[in-house]
């Protein structure tokens, strides 16, 4: 008899108060340093985001170009990869995983 799959399930919950407009909300000292630092994670976040979409049409572009094309140059041009930065801020690294289904 077959064991049963194993399912994991993982829920991620991120706090962004203080990604308000500083201007807005009139925020000083460490609270506008931490507003700072969440719109830095946001905008960081944004750019994960963005180059994960670039990786994944570039993906579907080189295979569809690699199916219609034997040429070997074409192909080594299509395949480069795409750096996303997870790296830049705690946020991107924590998320990663949850982001990249890996």
């Amino acid at each position: 008899e077959a064991a049963p799959a194993l399912a994991r399930r993982e829920l991620n919950i991120v706090d962004l108060a203080g990604s308000e407009r500083s201007a807005r909300t009139n925020a000083s000292g460490q609270q506008l340093k931490e507003a700072a630092q969440i719109n830095a994670s946001l905008m960081n976040l944004s750019r994960c985001l963005g180059a994960m979409a670039a990786q994944s049409s570039h993906a579907s572009r080189a295979s569809s170009f690699s199916s219609s094309s034997s040429s070997s140059t074409s192909t080594s041009a299509a395949t480069t990869a795409l750096v996303v930065p997870f790296r830049n801020s705690r946020l991107t690294r924590l998320l990663q995983h949850a982001l990249t289904n890996g």
